[in-house]
């Protein structure tokens, strides 16, 4: 977050009225809940301010695949919901700061396209860019801010999910660096909508494109995941009259309903078909709760055989080569060894920590000051508990006190082998039935969902 003058807070606010002015839906918008909205963008997010408000007059591309699946009557993906979006759209509700992997995304934008023209051999269609960039579709709501587009002059291959594509023509791009990419995964339906829409808006400047392509940067291969969308006409209606229903909604001053998961009904015959891998699953459960009890109590009485609970293993180890080991970490008051042994002794018995943690007091301090980096606040060590034991005893004090081994029985790799054995063995591997395909969670596929649409359009028209 950058820091602003109260002077340019002040004039940061004064152009954000100004364009809420230019909403559509400005005489919709109650002055408290604008208030409330600009004195906190200008505050909180003053960088997105202006943006968030122009993306308000409207329906941006990332969110008409979830208002597509609502007006489906199917819950959307990430909590996207036609209810929160029309709150946002009428100034009740702030958005949220942009995420890492959003600010990622904007980052590696211009590296991702570098590698995308190089690989490909192509670059970016100015002219075709331009247009779609500044267009103004037929439809007052529809918003597209494209990556890119791309013109390839000869037959290039990409290697998709579905094998090797010749594409030659002009095509739209839009880049995405998630966390993770699933190499064998199609694309998700959210992306598939937003290429579409920025396809509808292409046709309507009389741009022509072969399809879309959402590009995808695998960081954990380095390589690129190129999906090719091919532009359906009915997806492209579909998303038409989604973003006109909700639309409506927001020029009306109204808020939809969210979009709740169907009552589950029992089939018996799914019922019956599962019923084997839910005896198998009580068996297992059953065992596991009546080996583990089985095995705190046999643990508790081999400590107390071998003499564990009245001494220090002290870092040794009590080994049973094919079954089991045993060690102990000890544990330590810190706050009771500083308040009586003094910071000077401390000084001596620290060693470097092996996991991150923070100084939550100095952090939260520092924190009510500045936005700013946690990292300054790590603590970077913990006391040595053997030689803090030693150190106890030097001072004087009962170290029993302070300190406190707890006990790790480990399993031993042959012992895991014959009880992975001893499982085969005892239980057959189960034939299972095929899943059962209900309404609870729809598919994200895009063609069931399409398909889907045009039968709800079909219903809804009116008989011949």
């Amino acid at each position: 977050m950058s820091h602003k003058t109260e002077a340019e807070t002040e004039a940061l606010k004064a152009q954000l009225w100004a364009k809420l002015d230019e909403l559509p839906q400005r005489d919709l918008i109650e002055r408290s809940d604008a208030s409330q909205w600009i004195d906190y963008m200008a505050h909180i997010m003053p960088d997105d301010a202006m943006w968030h408000m122009v993306r308000a007059g409207g329906v941006g591309g990332s969110e008409i695949g979830g208002l597509v699946r609502n007006y489906l009557g199917h819950r959307a993906d990430h909590d996207f919901s036609a209810h929160d979006w029309a709150l946002s759209k009428l100034l009740r509700k702030t958005p949220a700061p942009a995420h890492g992997v959003l600010q990622r995304g904007h980052a590696m934008e211009p590296i991702h396209a570098e590698r995308f023209y190089k690989e490909h051999g192509t670059r970016r269609d100015l002219d075709a860019y331009n247009k779609l960039s500044k267009a103004q579709g037929s439809r007052i709501w529809m918003r597209y801010s494209p990556d890119d587009m791309v013109f390839l002059d000869q037959e290039t291959l990409f290697e998709t999910v579905d094998g090797p594509l010749q594409l030659k023509g002009r095509v739209l791009v839009d880049y995405k660096a998630p966390s993770e990419v699933d190499d064998e995964a199609r694309i998700a339906f959210q992306y598939t909508c937003q290429l579409h829409q920025g396809a509808i808006l292409c046709r309507e400047q009389g741009i022509e494109i072969i399809g879309a392509m959402l590009s995808q940067f695998n960081w954990a291969k380095w390589s690129l995941k190129n999906d090719f969308v091919e532009i359906d006409d009915e997806l492209c209606d579909l998303i038409c009259e989604a973003g006109d229903h909700y639309w409506d909604y927001v020029m009306r001053g109204e808020i939809p309903d969210y979009i709740v998961r169907k009552r589950y009904n029992l089939d018996p015959v799914a019922r019956d078909s599962w019923e084997p891998a839910a005896i198998r699953l009580g068996q297992l459960n059953a065992m596991k709760t009546q080996i583990d009890n089985e095995a705190e109590k046999l643990r508790e009485t081999l400590l107390v055989g071998l003499g564990l609970k009245e001494a220090r293993l002290d870092g040794q180890i009590v080994s049973y080569p094919d079954a089991v080991k045993i060690s102990a970490v000890s544990a330590l008051d810190e706050e009771k060894i500083r308040a009586t042994l003094g910071e000077d002794v401390i000084s001596e018995l620290l060693v470097k920590e092996t996991s991150t943690k923070y100084d939550a007091t100095a952090m939260l301090n520092k924190l009510k000051e500045l936005n700013v980096d946690v990292k300054p606040f790590r603590k970077l060590t913990r006391l040595d508990p053997s030689r803090t034991f030693d150190k106890l005893v030097e001072a004087g004090f009962d170290p029993e006190e302070f300190m406190v081994e707890k006990h790790r029985v480990t399993v031993e790799k042959p012992m895991k082998a014959q009880a992975e054995d001893w499982f085969e063995q005892s239980f057959e591997q189960l034939d299972l039935p095929k899943a059962c395909q209900n309404e609870l969670e729809p598919t994200p596929d895009s063609a069931a969902l399409i398909a889907e649409g045009a039968r709800t359009r079909a219903t809804m028209r009116p008989a011949a």
